[in-house]
């Protein structure tokens, strides 16, 4: 059974990269393919305004993301993807208008949030092979990440965000919860602006007793594992 352990405030973290040259592709029909083989430790980074992004392995060593568009007003043609290659890895966003900005942070919409802009979406499905780094991140939709070998950064504005490995995750404004193994050691930061903290580990709990954050040991320690969600509940289950 889950216990809760107090209610907990939840800010978005991905990583930064140099910014590389605009590269629109994708604009004709109604899904975009791209493939391409990256090294273990690179980074493969995949935003979106609106739309859910879920994130599984690949079967061997190469990347694979598609965009479905699903467009209620105006037409396939106003979407495009940005494909941006760095010293890092590769960043994909999809551009839904032409107030979207693009980089390795994720994607920002410009000016007002329009009715079309509101009903245009795109929904990710990326396979990331083993050892490659991923960041998933959506403005209005809930972000899955499986099966991950290496980092994982998974963020919503507005949507639930669960990861089955231990790493960063933060929503906005949606449930944030993760699985991790019966085995798992780490150093825990969670926080949630109006939800509950719920754990299937036993905690040492560090630093003083924060209604809005929970700061605590699992087991022996080690690696940093940070939840966060500034409207909803945070979860800590065992596999």
């Amino acid at each position: 059974m889950i216990r809760q352990i107090a209610p907990a405030l939840f800010a978005a973290c991905v990583i930064a990269g140099p910014l590389a040259a605009q590269q629109l592709q994708g604009r004709e029909g109604t899904r975009f393919t791209w493939s391409e083989r990256i090294p273990a430790g690179q980074w493969l980074r995949v935003y979106g305004n609106n739309g859910r992004i879920q994130v599984t392995e690949a079967a061997g060593d190469v990347a694979e993301v598609v965009g479905e568009k699903d467009v209620r007003r105006g037409r396939p043609e106003d979407i495009a993807f940005e494909v941006r290659r760095t010293s890092d890895g590769v960043t994909i966003c999809a551009i839904i208008d032409d107030s979207t900005d693009c980089d390795d942070d994720g994607v920002r919409h410009r000016g007002r949030w329009n009715r079309d802009s509101n009903d245009r979406r795109v929904n990710f499905t990326v396979r990331v092979p083993r050892g490659v780094h991923v960041a998933a991140g959506s403005g209005n939709g809930n972000v899955s990440v499986t099966g991950a070998t290496a980092e994982v950064r998974a963020s919503s504005g507005n949507g639930d965000v669960r990861v089955s490995d231990d790493m960063e995750l933060s929503s906005g404004n949606g449930r944030v919860s993760i699985t991790v193994p019966a085995n798992f050691a780490g150093e825990l930061d969670a926080s949630t602006g109006s939800g509950k903290f719920y754990s299937d580990f036993p905690l040492t709990l560090r630093g003083r007793i924060d209604p809005h954050r929970v700061r605590a040991t699992i087991g022996s320690g080690g690696r940093r594992l940070a939840m966060r969600s500034g409207n909803g509940d945070v979860e800590l289950r065992k596999r």
